[in-house]
């Protein structure tokens, strides 16, 4: 299970570090919060696709049909990066049959002589996007609507359409999780996007290598611990 921390503790963080008065975290003004929590999906984005981390991986069993598996299909999550695909659950065989594949626009495809129609996907799905938008039991919300809820400190996405639902019923709603792993770089780097903004580029640009060392710490913890060796993928970072 991923190790997750709470969504209020990211944005009080970030909050202080660009200025904000920590005796007033708690009772952040509407704009401000709109505006910490941008920077905040921002460096989110950024640090989750620098890496393979293994809490963001997902491996699950997929059908598909003429040598096609979308993107987004019906009744299942969303894949953004596949990274493996194989003939057997890799969890559990330590050399599962690797299937080749090519990714397009519509998803990846598999060879013509692949004869099963199910197989392994190993995969990322999209950075989860969170909001500062506060929960209103008076709201109708619908599918894939998200809020923040501050009883929890922790952000939601609807997954059935309704209102009166608390966040916390899990009939109707799903956390968004923020993995703990990332905390200390999204928190530099979300200052980093704010620094920008005040038109401070030489700060930004130190914080922002802030983060990204934070990120290569740890990855070679992981790998070290792992007895594993991987090269680093930087992503260009948007001005």
């Amino acid at each position: 299970m991923a190790r997750t921390i709470p969504f209020k503790r990211v944005l009080h963080g970030v909050w202080t570090r660009t200025g904000g008065d920590p005796a007033s975290q708690n009772n952040l003004e509407t704009n401000a919060a709109h505006a910490v929590t941008e920077y905040i999906n921002e460096a989110y984005k950024f640090a989750w696709q620098f890496y393979e981390w293994p809490e963001a991986l997902t491996v699950e069993q997929r059908t598909f049909a003429s040598q096609l598996v979308e993107w987004e299909q019906s009744g299942e999550t969303a894949m953004e990066t596949v990274l493996g695909v194989s003939q057997d659950d890799p969890r559990l065989k330590a050399y599962a049959r690797p299937v080749t594949f090519k990714s397009g626009p519509a998803g990846i495809y598999v060879p013509s002589d692949f004869a099963s129609s199910e197989l392994w996907i190993t995969y990322r799905k999209p950075a989860p996007w969170f909001t500062a938008t506060e929960y209103d039991g008076s709201t109708s919300y619908a599918l894939g609507d998200t809020v923040y809820y501050a009883t929890s400190g922790e952000c939601y996405e609807c997954i059935q359409a309704g209102s009166g639902n608390l966040p916390t019923d899990t009939d109707y709603w799903t956390k968004l999780d923020f993995l703990a792993i990332l905390e200390a770089a999204v928190k530099q780097g979300a200052r980093s996007e704010w620094l920008r903004e005040e038109g401070q580029e030489s700060t930004s640009t130190l914080a922002q290598e802030a983060m990204i060392e934070l990120l290569e710490s740890e990855i070679l913890r992981l790998e070290t611990q792992q007895g594993d060796v991987r090269h680093v993928r930087h992503v260009a970072h948007a001005a």
